[in-house]
């Protein structure tokens, strides 16, 4: 475990690399369509379950596998109050056998959980059933704003000599 000794200085560093991920992660939400991954199949599975998936919130997610992609998608489509609901969804629209285009990134944890979480958009032909919402980005800002604020805070905390430099 790595430790960060409580003292301006390792607050700082810490804040500030949490501020790049969050940088890097609203960056990965936020590209056009035509600049994510995607693959073109038939639908071979889409229901509300995947074997114990999900794991909270059951009816708030869809699990799809598209021929010729190894992983299946686990895409949110929950729109209750207070839910990161996608911009547009239809995918209860679609069935198996369907033709679609899906649009995505993996990251390593893909890779290690064998599902990807990632979908950003799903067509089928010219028309759009899924567009992911702004969740990525409004999380990303409001954890970049709330290190700011810690930065602030451990500066204040500084000058009036409650921590170490």
């Amino acid at each position: 475990m790595i430790s960060i000794p409580l003292n301006l200085r390792g607050i700082i560093a810490a804040l500030i690399l949490l501020i790049a991920l969050m940088v890097f992660h609203i960056q990965m939400n936020s590209k056009q369509k035509f600049e994510y991954e995607k693959t073109t199949g038939q639908i071979v599975y889409l229901d509300k379950q995947l074997g114990k998936l999900p794991i909270t919130n059951p009816g708030k997610y869809r699990y799809l596998k598209i021929q010729g992609y190894e992983f299946p998608f686990e895409i949110f489509v929950g729109n209750e109050s207070g839910d990161f609901k996608p911009k547009f969804e239809q995918i209860d629209s679609l069935k198996v056998g369907d033709n679609v285009t899906v649009f995505y990134y993996q990251t390593n944890n893909t890779k290690e959980e064998r599902i990807n979480r990632f979908t950003q958009f799903i067509d089928k032909g010219d028309k759009s059933y899924f567009e992911r919402g702004n969740s990525g980005k409004t999380v990303g800002f409001f954890v970049i704003f709330m290190c700011v604020f810690f930065i602030l805070a451990a500066i204040i905390l500084w000058k009036m000599k409650k921590i170490k430099y």
